[in-house]
């Protein structure tokens, strides 16, 4: 579904994208853009694929959709974009990997290549980018761990480094979403399995927890979504259950985590979260 927020006082229905000829039964995971080339990508729960389509404006899709499903995509969840180099990463749950994908051509994209040696780092879900240092972050929800990919060669991604809690105790448990402050070098973690918000120092050398934050008030085990506003360090919580709503976080000092306040309402039950 697209609104229109030019007026954010009085935003309004555009339109509606609809995957339902495709035989798409269930909501989206992800869902990310190319505003310059505008392109939208997303996929679904009961989907191994990633659906590409085009838009001159945000009133019409003006092209079919170009449907990715090659066998490398098992169970994708989390979606990350580079659009200055044009490529596209996914996260793929059952099949413990991240996927490197070309969508530089007009209609089509190309498979680069999958990263598997996630043996160690089962269910990769939440995923964020960080162009500038040509690097990936990735969630694994199997063994409470946050690892670091380079791709500086997106065809020949590899291992930098890796986080692990040690235990679900340890501050991760079932590590979900990931966003980064990349200014300040804080990754942040929405730990799903223990309810939680998780800082991680990714400046250099190991990388480390710096505070978290637990809210059984607030947050809930749900496949939620977060988002970061880094100008103003701010880390946002969105949660489906009842009574849960959109939690605000301030993260301006990583190492002390402090509410700043929450918002419920019988219709603010979202899994997914986006900041203009």
């Amino acid at each position: 579904i697209v609104c229109n927020f030019s007026d954010p006082t009085n935003p309004t229905y555009s339109t509606t994208f609809n995957y339902s000829a495709g035989g798409i039964t269930r909501s989206a995971r992800s869902v990310v853009l190319d505003t310059s080339r505008k392109i939208l990508f997303t996929n679904f729960n009961d989907h191994d694929a990633i659906y590409r389509s085009s838009y001159n404006t945000w009133g019409s899709r003006t092209s079919t959709d170009y449907v990715y499903s090659p066998s490398q995509l098992d169970n994708t969840w989390g979606m990350a974009i580079d659009t200055t180099n044009e490529i596209l990463y996914s996260a793929n749950r059952s099949d413990n990997s991240v996927t490197s994908l070309d969508y530089s051509p007009s209609s089509a994209m190309t498979f680069l290549v999958e990263l598997t040696s996630l043996a160690a780092f089962p269910a990769p879900a939440g995923i964020a980018i960080d162009v500038d240092n040509s690097r990936v972050y990735a969630t694994g929800e199997g063994q409470y761990h946050l690892a670091e990919i380079n791709i500086s060669n997106p065809s020949n991604m590899s291992f930098s480094r890796t986080y692990s809690a040690g235990s679900f105790s340890g501050g991760m448990g079932n590590p979900h979403s990931v966003v980064l402050d990349v200014e300040d070098e804080v990754a942040l973690v929405y730990s799903r399995g223990n309810t939680a918000v998780v800082a991680l120092d990714i400046s250099s050398g190991t990388i480390h927890q710096l505070d978290s934050y637990y809210s059984s008030t607030y947050f809930d085990t749900a496949y939620n979504q977060i988002q970061v506003d880094t100008e103003r360090k701010i880390l946002f919580v969105i949660c489906p259950g009842s009574g849960k709503g959109l939690t605000a976080i301030d993260y301006s000092d990583p190492t002390n985590l402090s509410l700043i306040g929450n918002i419920s309402h019988a219709s603010l039950r979202g899994r997914r979260l986006a900041l203009a």
